[in-house]
């Protein structure tokens, strides 16, 4: 039962991590016990979003970024609220170049927990990727929190010296 999936769960992050301190064969020999026992504890506990979170998570650390994306979808769906599963699945969409289904789970992600604006810019930021005001415009809520983010939005921008964007988002309507 439930005990049974949980010895399992933790079995396959144990692998999953040292396979982490291998490389090579023996890295990726660790990583398929890891993938075995993830498995069955997902099987064991479908409703369990942390389970598919872990699963995801082994695939992404493995370079095999699609195979991650159905169970941080489904991770997502079993805990609509989890601004961290929404944060990892836009991540993996971005990652494979679905540019528009990132743009929304970054915006739902927001939408749940303002505080992700920084991780979700320094994630769109980083690798000399620019992005344009339309970009940011697409992330701002449209509902009560939507001042709250244009401020976080703004203030990032301010601490990265770029004031040009930082200004055009305050004039967001």
């Amino acid at each position: 039962g439930s005990e049974e999936s949980r010895v399992t769960f933790t079995l396959g992050q144990v692998y999953a991590y040292l396979g982490l301190l291998r490389s090579g064969e023996a890295r990726v020999s660790w990583f398929r016990q890891a993938e075995q026992a993830l498995h069955r504890a997902v099987k064991r506990a479908p409703f369990n979003a942390a389970y598919h979170y872990a699963l995801a998570w082994l695939y992404q650390e493995w370079g095999k970024v699609e195979a991650a994306s159905p169970y941080l979808k489904n991770a997502t769906y079993l805990e609509p609220q989890n601004p961290f599963y929404r944060f990892k699945f836009g991540k993996n969409q971005f990652m494979l170049g679905k540019k528009q289904s990132a743009q929304i789970l970054f915006k739902e992600t927001i939408r749940i927990n303002g505080a992700y604006v920084e991780p979700i810019l320094r994630f769109l930021t980083s690798g000399q990727r620019e992005v344009t005001l339309d970009q940011l415009q697409v992330l701002l809520p449209e509902d009560a929190r939507r001042e709250e983010v244009k401020h976080y939005l703004a203030a990032f921008f301010d601490q990265q010296g770029d004031f040009q964007i930082a200004e055009g988002i305050r004039q967001f309507p």
